[in-house]
This record gives C-alpha cells, structure tokens and sequence, in this order.
C-alpha cells in the first residue's frame, strides 16, 4: 500500500502548478470492478466513461463500463454500470459519449469459437436514471472483419461510424468504415461502406466523426516488410454516398498514420505520424489542415517531439479547431507513450501563424504513466480527461483525473451554416431530434455547437412513401412433409421470417396454420414495409393396415384397412389382391408377402401401412384310391390332392397300359370318360410327375378303382 499512497502524494503536489488544476477528486478503480482504462469525455467536462476489466481470472471476464457525473467536488456514478453479456469478449474495446454525455457507444468482440473475431457495437442511452440499450446491437457481418475496433460517436450521439479494418467488401482485408444512423427505433446503415484507398489495406485503424456526423476522417497505419506508410482520407455525406473531400493524405516512409481528429465544423483535421524519427529517435508528428479551395490545406508548420514528448499520437482537437488569436485558441491533446518514468499530455494553441505549446504539462513520475490508458478533451478545449494506470500490491488498478484550465477557452464563436438533403422513409428526425417531419420540404435545424454559436443547417427533406409490401404462398394448403413457394411483392428485396428464403421451395417442420411474415426494402433508399400471409400444413391422415397373420400354403387371409378420414385406398402388388381399391380384401399368396395399402384423404393428403402375411413352407401330395362318376356331385373327379405344387404331370392308364387321361394342372382332375365315352368299372394305374414350390422333384404310381 506505500506504493498506493506515494502517488496520491506527487499527484495532489504536481495538480497545483501551473494554471492546470485538478476538477473534483480523483477517481480511483473499485477493486471489486478491476482495473480502469480508456476514457471518453463529454462535451461540457462534466461526465465521462471508462471501462473496468473486471476479475480476469473468470470466464467470461466480467468488465463493465461505467459513466460518472460530476457533482460539486465529486464524481459519482451516473446510473448503473452497464455489464457485458456472457457472448461477449474485450467488452469495451472502444468506448465514446455523446455531448450531452447520456449516450454512450461501446464495442467488443464475440465469444463463440466461430465469431471470435465478428466485432459489434451497442449503444445505450440514459432514460429515467437507466442505461437503456438503443435498437438492436450493430454487428460485423463476417468473422475476423475486426468491426468496431475504432468507433466515433457524433455530437447527437445519434450517427455512429464503425471501423472494418478486416472488410473485404473492396478487396482483400483493405478495409472499411461503416456509418449508421439512429431512424425511428433502430441503427440504419447510411451511404455504403467507405473504402480507404485504393491497394492499401487495414483501412481505418483511426476515425472521427465530426459534429454534425456528416463529415468522417479516417487513416490506415500499413506496415510492410519493415516499411511503415500511412493513408488518410476526408468522406463527406450528402444524404445519399460518402464522397471524397480533397486529395489523399500519404505518409513517407516510415510515417504510418495512426491516428486522426476532426473539429466539430470539419473543416479542420489532425493527422499524427507517431512513429517519424527525428535524428534516430521516433519522436513522432502532428500535422493539421483547414479546408481551403477544395483541398486541405497544412496550418503552421509540423508540429514534432523532441526528446521529452517524443512519439506524438492520438491528436484530438477542441470543437472550433482553430483561431486568429491567442484568446480564441483551439487545442490539441496530444499524449506521449511511457518511457521509464513518466507519461504526460501536452497542450498547444493556435496563434494565427503556428502552434504554441503551453507552457505547462501535466505529468505525473514515479512510474504512473498519465493518459496512457485513455485520455480526451472537452469541446472547449478547457478540460481533460486522463486516465492512469496504478499498481497497487501487485495487482493492476487505475485511476481518472479531470483538470481545467480556463486560460486556454475559446471565446464565443460565430453561427455557421450548412445545407444537407436528405431521403427518408415515412418521416425524417433533425440530427437535433427537436423536430420530426413527415412531408417533403425544406427544413432548419439547430444545434448548439458548444463554443457559444449555433450550427444552422438547412435540410431539402424528400420523404419517400413506403412500399406496398405483399405476400403470397403457392398453395396455400399442403400436406407435412410437402414444399410451398413463399414470394413478396412489391419491393426490391424480401426478408422472410421462419428460415423462408423468397421464391424458393421451403418445407414446414410443424403442422397447423402459421402466419409468416415478410419484410421488404426498396432498392437505394432503403424504406421499408412488411405482409404477411398464412399456410396451412395439413397432418397425415391415420392408417392402420391390420392384422400380421400366418397361413398355410395354400390358404388364405382377410386384411382390411381402417382410417377415420375420407377418402380411397390403394393396394399393392395389385395382383395379388381381390380389390386393389377396397377398405378389406382377401389374398392368398404363395409365399410370404408384405401387402401396402396407400390411403389418400380428400386434401390429397396420403398414408401408407403394410401388412405382413406369413406362408407357412409345408407340402404335401396325394391321389386318391377310389373315386364315383355317378353324377351325384359326390366325389365325381378324381384330382390329385397336396400343397405346394409348382408343376405336374398326372397320367391315367387302363389294364391294356393305354393312356386314358393326362393333366398338367392340379385344378383338372379326370371324370373316368376316355374321349368322350364313360368307361366301366374297374383298376386304372396312374403315373405323377411332380415340382414343389422348395424346388423338390419326384414321381409317383399307384392305382385308383372306378366305382359305378
């Protein structure tokens, strides 16, 4: 704990020098919450975020972000601490807050194994002393596209810009800024992915949105086989695409643009080359630009480290960005990576002609490393946030501190003017969120920009109709296990709950009659409607095919079929059926056989079942001794009798060896006539020739006695 108590001792004694002084009570980490990092200050000074990395040692880590208020002397916590969700993972990534200070924009990466590095971003605003989720979470659309890695909030906070530093949507990990809007009750892409230039990859390591959040700067920080080079480019949103604002910022050899600021106008930019050397040390750059003639052009000379601030980065201008006199001075925060002692920030003003620095810095030695965790500045330029880290009994904590001063605040500055047009569906919200229009025209809005002036926009609204969404199903009725085709009308493009994919086939999992719904988009302005329509899934209708039996060759079975519904069977192999249509038949197989009877109800709905009949395998054979063809209908033929014959040859034979009958079917017996003429009583001799059905042969003899 001396470690803990020596630095509040050189902290409250280096707040008092100079004309920088420290704002309420430093604010330490609760221990229960883990270390404090990264920091973002609203636009008066009097609320800012940071992130708590919470119990490292659980899974997931339990960080949290926490908001605080200043309140006389103190700071205290504004509402609850807003918690990660057990999906998520470097919750708090990135944080930023409006300028009113009650939205606050957070960023992380996914947990799944799948989506470890799909990012997202949430957005929570303060309603009612809660922190209350904006629309849905904004998610990168494909993994390892690192989005959010760098967010920036407008003034509003109702304008988000995410990077994409992983996007391959113009070309392979080149990058890309996305822009989203709050309209109605949700984030709404607006103007397209904005590419960095052309060839150059990992686009938007570094974003800032202006005020108005229709202009965005954005840079890339490429290293390349030992070489570092940098891109910066300017977008400009004119209701429809991001276009351009001058040439492309390209940094020499070994200048890798890491970092950039825009003012709240956007008319002045910062770009930092952290890693320029300056006699073999990487003492780093800043360069900053005023818009002029339709290009950018530099203001003053570079502004460069030396061996004290050495490796400049992460410049963040003041809301005016600029001034013609020492008394309206506009400030860049500029915070200098740890050496083995301090870490410090530095502030400078304009004078017209250069950048002066101050003549006092904060900085806080023995170890404590001020700002390098996170720092930010208010849109006067007045106050500054910084946040440190702090070792305490070996476990890593931190601490935030806010100082003033008022020599360095810009004096009221003039209205400025702008002029958007912009297309809404159904009804269009002023970036102010004063007013909401539902018809087309053209409109004011105004927005304090917090240096005492107003931005005075002038907004050609062009409300556009919704679409006439509609749906069908063709059919509308089918049977479970058959496929319908779902498509909308009406619009561009259709969004079908249910896992329905427009226009093509699609299967129901369940029965019953169930309500889908389709969402449409036109195409470029993105409005939106939705339809919905109902399919009914009809059940199987019930069988049942009855009963599994045993018979023995030569016998036969009755098999029925029994379903409440109505409708007509079918029976198979039909030819070996009575009635291949009717609800009961009769068969008589020779061997085993399974019968189907497919059932098919009045929806065209159909059933199958199978019934097994049994053939029990035995034969037999005989001929009788005596037979009467007296006509009395009283054992009158003389048939050969047995089970399982496939073939016979069966021969009769008078005294004289004459052969008086001969049949090959078992169903052909002799009525002792010999063409055609009745033949006395007496001793015939018979000969049978015969094949069972288990592939056995034989013959037999024997004699059989006519009787009259």
């Amino acid at each position: 704990m001396k470690l803990f108590f020596i630095s509040i001792v050189f902290l409250n004694s280096l707040i008092g020098f100079g004309q920088w002084s420290e704002v309420g009570e430093t604010v330490f980490a609760d221990p229960e919450f883990g270390n404090m990092s990264n920091g973002a200050l609203n636009a008066n000074g009097r609320v800012f975020a940071n992130v708590s990395s919470g119990d490292d040692l659980m899974w997931p880590p339990t960080k949290s972000v926490a908001v605080f208020e200043q309140d006389g002397s103190e700071w205290v916590l504004k509402g609850e601490r807003i918690p990660q969700d057990p999906d998520n993972y470097a919750f708090g990534l990135e944080i930023d807050i409006n300028a009113a200070g009650d939205i606050v924009a957070i960023s992380g990466v996914q947990l799944e194994l799948d989506d470890m590095l799909r990012g997202f971003v949430k957005i929570y605003k303060y309603v009612d002393d809660e922190w209350i989720q904006m629309g849905s979470t904004i998610r990168g659309s494909a993994d390892f596209d690192l989005f959010g890695t760098r967010i920036s909030l407008n003034a509003s906070g109702f304008i988000l810009a995410a990077s994409v530093i992983g996007s391959d949507e113009f070309g392979s990990e080149m990058g890309a800024v996305e822009v989203f809007e709050f309209i109605g009750d949700d984030w709404v892409q607006i103007g397209g992915g904005i590419p960095g230039a052309p060839g150059v990859g990992d686009f938007a390591t570094g974003i800032d949105l202006n005020g108005a959040g229709n202009r965005l700067i954005a840079t890339s920080h490429i290293a390349f086989m030992g070489v570092t080079t940098g891109h910066t480019l300017v977008y400009e949103y004119d209701g429809l695409v991001w276009n351009q604002i001058g040439d492309t910022f390209v940094g020499e050899e070994g200048m890798g643009s890491a970092t950039v600021s825009i003012n709240g106008y956007g008319d002045i930019i910062a770009i930092a080359t952290p890693l320029e050397n300056n006699g073999g040390e990487s003492v780093g750059t800043v360069r900053l630009y005023q818009e002029g003639a339709g290009d950018w052009v530099q203001m003053g000379s570079d502004v460069e480290g030396d061996a004290v601030f050495s490796r400049f980065s992460e410049p963040i201008l003041n809301w005016s960005g600029c001034a013609f006199s020492a008394a309206c001075a506009s400030a860049i925060v500029i915070g200098d990576e740890p050496d083995e002692s301090f870490g410090e920030i530095v502030h400078f003003t304009w004078d017209g002609i250069e950048w002066i620095m101050g003549d006092e810095y904060i900085s806080i030695p023995i170890g404590d490393f001020f700002g390098i965790a996170g720092y930010d500045l208010d849109s006067t330029g007045t106050r500054i946030l910084g946040a440190s880290p702090l070792l305490v009994d070996t476990e890593l904590y931190g601490y935030v501190n806010i100082y003033e001063n008022p020599m360095v605040s810009c004096e009221p500055c003039d209205d400025t003017y702008a002029a958007w047009s912009r297309e809404a569906c159904l009804s269009y919200t002023v970036p102010s969120r004063d007013e909401t229009y539902e018809e087309s025209g053209v409109y004011i809005d105004t927005i304090p920009n917090f240096c005492g002036g107003d931005s005075l926009l002038t907004i050609t609204v062009e409300i556009l109709p919704l679409p006439d969404v509609g749906a069908t199903v063709s059919p509308d009725k089918i049977c479970f296990g058959r496929s319908a085709i779902f498509n909308g009308t009406g619009a561009s493009s259709y969004v079908w709950d249910n896992d329905v994919i427009d226009g093509l086939p699609f299967y129901p999992e369940s029965e019953g009659t169930i309500v889908y719904t389709v969402v449409g988009t036109t195409e470029g302005e993105g409005c939106v409607n939705e339809a919905s329509i109902t399919l009914t899934v009809l059940p199987d209708p019930l069988l049942f095919a009855e009963h599994d039996t045993i018979i023995d060759l030569g016998g036969s079975a009755i098999l029925t079929a029994i379903t409440p519904s109505e409708g007509g069977f079918s029976w198979a192999p039909e030819w070996e059926v009575s009635c291949k249509d009717c609800a009961q038949i009769k068969v008589e197989p020779d061997e085993t056989t399974y019968y189907y009877v497919e059932f098919t109800d009045q929806f065209g709905c159909k059933s199958i079942d199978s019934v097994l009949v049994y053939v029990n395998p035995q034969i037999s054979l005989g001929v009788p001794d005596a037979f009467s063809p007296n006509g009395d209908g009283q054992n009158d033929v003389l048939f050969v009798q047995g089970v399982g014959l496939e073939a016979m040859e069966f021969q009769v034979f008078n005294r004289y060896g004459e052969r008086v009958f001969l049949s090959q079917d078992q169903n052909v017996g002799w009525d002792g006539t010999f063409m055609n003429q009745e033949l006395n009583a007496g001793v015939f001799t018979w000969l049978l020739h015969y094949n069972f059905s288990d592939g056995s042969t034989g013959m037999r003899k024997g004699t059989v006695t006519l009787i009259k």
